[in-house]
């Protein structure tokens, strides 16, 4: 049986970029088989994406079904799912306005998952097209901005990563609803601050697939690529990135342990074994640094998250364990969902 899919294309001022984005969709080779529409999520741009996307889908897209919509509430988990909401397609596929599709990616996809119902989420390898030279430690780091490898084997990652990034994901669109309509609430939301930037939420969606048993699926046959602006190519940018992932640190091992290691404890936040760990690894850093063995720019990134591991240890510790309850709630949740769908289906039979 063929697959059908929604093309979600969530924008936020990107009349700039979905020109190319658009472009690459209307020259994805189909099977006659299998259908597609594409949804343009306009999430409250102060642009005009919304006319400009309907222009070119006009232009691109006249034998494909399409449609653009407003979502008011600002945020990518916010315009997925107006976008989820707004499709009719069993599988919706996550394009970013700056993801530019190959011509072969449905074909792929259509391939692998015709073959197993079982893949909860699919994911595939990001090419970067740079808007300027990239600087010196941009390919040793290339993996925070959904390019490359997304894992060191292929096929089913279930049990070694638990997700795949958002960008050009592929996800069963009754698995987005179960989050949707079960009280599930979003714990790592993607979101910018002034001095860090809070993502996650494509881990979020990949643990939640795993937790309702299905698989975590990465190829990398299906390629897009991935334009980054030069605003994203500077240090201060990957700061912000790192220094996020010390925030949204109690989800994702809160998830990470339950799914890896089947444990749902709290282990709490203490001067011993958090605080003064980091102060042993700030001397330790300090001294790499002085005798050359680290670099300037490594050096500076690691300091400035080990400087807000300790500010969190010390000045977070309610947020922590609050942050540590919601996520086990969404646990019990879809593991209560689990146990009422397998006796709705038994009830059937």
């Amino acid at each position: 049986m063929e697959c059908n899919f929604s093309i979600i294309v969530c924008c936020y001022n990107s009349s700039k970029r979905l020109p190319k984005t658009l472009e690459a969709i209307s020259l994805l080779k189909l099977n006659d088989n299998f259908k597609i529409e594409i949804i343009v999520v306009d999430n409250a741009s102060i642009d005009d994406t919304f006319e400009i996307a309907k222009k070119l889908l006009f232009e691109y897209c006249q034998d494909i079904d399409y449609k653009v919509v407003c979502e008011k509430s600002l945020g990518l988990s916010n315009a997925r799912k107006r976008g989820v909401k707004e499709s009719k397609y069993e599988y919706v596929l996550f394009c970013d306005d700056d993801n530019w599709l190959d011509f072969n990616y449905l074909l792929q996809a259509n391939e692998i998952l015709t073959n197993d119902p079982s893949i909860g989420m699919l994911g595939g390898f990001g090419i970067e097209v740079t808007e300027i030279n990239p600087p010196s430690w941009f390919n040793y780091w290339k993996g925070v901005y959904a390019l490359g490898k997304q894992s060191s084997v292929e096929n089913d990652i279930t049990k070694k990563k638990g997700y795949v990034y958002g960008a050009g994901a592929i996800v069963q669109k009754e698995l987005l609803q179960i989050i949707y309509e079960t009280g599930f609430q979003n714990v790592l939301k993607d979101r910018t601050g002034r001095k860090k930037i809070l993502g996650g939420g494509d881990n979020e969606i990949g643990y939640v697939i795993v937790v309702l048993g299905y698989k975590i699926y990465y190829s990398s046959k299906l390629v897009f690529k991935h334009f980054i602006p030069k605003e994203r190519l500077t240090e201060k940018y990957i700061y912000k990135l790192f220094i996020g992932q010390v925030y949204t640190f109690r989800a994702v091992n809160t998830y990470e342990n339950y799914i890896f290691r089947n444990n749902l404890e709290y282990r709490s936040l203490n001067i011993k074994n958090d605080f003064f760990k980091e102060l042993k690894l700030l001397i330790k850093l300090q001294f790499r640094f002085i005798t050359r063995k680290i670099n300037f720019f490594n050096y500076k990134l690691k300091l400035l998250v080990t400087l807000n591991k300790i500010n969190y240890f010390l000045f977070y510790k309610n947020s922590d364990i609050e942050i540590y309850k919601s996520v086990k709630k969404n646990i019990q949740i879809l593991e209560s969902y689990k146990v009422h769908h397998a006796k709705s289906i038994e009830n059937l039979e």
